[in-house]
């Protein structure tokens, strides 16, 4: 029984003192409060997809000016939702500016007009997909 609590306490204490020491948390920016935004059905944006790691950086940038342009002229958002996707965005751009190995080595195969373009619901998928691939890779 001695050792139970003995076990039970360095158990407690292991917990507590390495529960700070968590990795950096992945971002989803926003991802599930930008599903509450009403766009007009003829609303299109250029979406990422089957985007190139040297190509992340500039496809998070395209998203941020879809977002930042047509979405936040066009579209119903009541709730600021895209403002606050925006901020989100904005920093993990600058982060990943920040990192050299995230610079494209050809900007021109990385053009915002290269993509394919989509209604809101399904610019909001190929996001998530560029989002989750980042994440994959960092």
């Amino acid at each position: 029984m001695e050792h139970f609590f003995g076990m039970a306490f360095w158990i407690f204490t292991l917990s507590v003192t390495l529960s700070g020491c968590r990795p950096t948390p992945k971002m989803d920016l926003n991802l599930p409060l930008l599903q509450t935004v009403k766009c007009p059905a003829d609303t299109t944006f250029y979406s990422p997809e089957n985007t190139e790691p040297e190509c992340f950086t500039s496809a998070l940038e395209c998203v941020f000016k879809e977002l930042n342009g047509i979405a936040r002229w066009e579209c119903d958002d009541d709730s600021e939702r895209i403002d606050q996707a925006l901020e989100a965005l904005d920093e993990m751009i600058d982060q990943r500016k920040r990192n050299t190995s995230s610079v494209p080595t050809n900007a021109k195969q990385c053009a915002c007009e290269k993509l394919p373009v989509l209604s809101f619901d399904g610019f909001l998928k190929k996001y998530k997909t560029l989002i989750e691939q980042i994440n994959s890779i960092d």
